[in-house]
């Protein structure tokens, strides 16, 4: 949490270098993985000033350059980027910070997540599919393949710095899973289908404006993926969390059968989602810098990944 005098200090600083206006409302609203988020008001405008580590210049030039692509399709609802005096970032003691447009709207609930919310979403989805990003823009495409190695090896270089006999079980539990997901992600979809995915589509990034439609936010995990990648992540994230060691099948298998029935994915695309989502819990918990030091969330995380195979055979199930 920042103190009260560097919040004083950027507030003074937005109002006489960025905005030249009066500020009547200020104030931090969490952060937004490693950037902190910061509600502003003017006169003239409300937005959310984004505020990037230190050299993060090349990052923010990035995240730029993605918010002004969106606005290819005007059918594509999110924050967009407001650029300050033709300036799309400004810098502050060394951090880089851009301003979106605020989206008024609220979070939607986990038990909102219906199949007619579902619809919802991926109407906006749609819309985002339909745009065009330059190469350079999106993280390059990592198979199950080559994400399972960079996991084993991690793992390897965790088991040797640790002796503790506890987290040596841990790291051989989560290898098991590792090895596990992979075996479960031969069959990867067509090369064909491979495209821009959002990388972290979650209700964290979605919200319902006053019209009711889902706006979309944040792009920076955006990268080459497959469709049924974002879906997946969007519906386990939301549904698995609920219950610490079994899992919401009724829930789960109505939001699964819609993907399937109505938006045209078929099983194996949905065991592929479903290892992907996995996979990538696993590898941003075990490179966490504080991985392996609490070991109640280490043993949470283990009862999580127990879903993996329960999943699987829910899925299978649909058929």
């Amino acid at each position: 949490m920042h103190n009260q005098e560097f919040i004083h200090n950027l507030k003074a600083y937005l109002r006489q270098q960025i905005f030249k206006s009066e500020i009547v409302k200020f104030g931090a609203i969490g952060k937004g993985g490693s950037s902190d988020n910061f509600l502003c008001q003017t006169n003239e405008l409300s937005c959310i000033v984004k505020l990037l580590p230190k050299n993060s210049e090349a990052r923010a030039q990035r995240l730029c350059r993605i918010l002004k692509t969106l606005k290819q399709n005007p059918d594509f609802l999110t924050a967009p980027l407001i650029a300050i005096n033709e300036q799309d970032c400004f810098m502050f003691e060394e951090r880089t910070g851009l301003c979106l447009a605020y989206a008024a709207g609220q979070k939607i609930r986990d038990a909102w997540l219906s199949p007619k919310r579902l619809e919802t979403i991926i109407a906006n989805y749609r819309q985002f599919q339909k745009i065009n990003f330059d190469t350079e823009l999106v993280q390059p495409f990592i198979s199950p393949a080559e994400q399972h190695v960079k996991n084993a090896e991690h793992l390897v270089k965790l088991a040797e710095s640790h002796k503790n006999f506890i987290k040596i079980k841990t790291l051989n539990q989560i290898k098991f899973y590792n090895d596990l997901i992979s075996e479960n992600l031969q069959d990867i979809p067509e090369e064909g289908m491979l495209r821009t995915i959002h990388g972290d589509f979650s209700l964290n990034n979605i919200i319902l404006n006053n019209d009711d439609k889902a706006v979309v936010l944040d792009f920076e995990a955006l990268r080459y993926g497959y469709a049924v990648e974002d879906m997946m992540f969007l519906v386990l994230s939301t549904v698995l969390p609920h219950s610490v060691f079994s899992l919401p099948e009724k829930q789960l298998t109505t939001l699964l059968l819609h993907l399937k029935n109505k938006e045209g994915f078929t099983g194996q695309e949905l065991l592929y989602g479903a290892g992907r989502y996995f996979q990538t819990l696993l590898s941003r918990r075990i490179f966490y810098s504080k991985f392996l030091q609490s070991w109640r969330k280490d043993w949470l995380f283990i009862q999580h990944l127990r879903k993996y195979p329960k999943l699987i055979q829910l899925i299978k199930n649909l058929d």
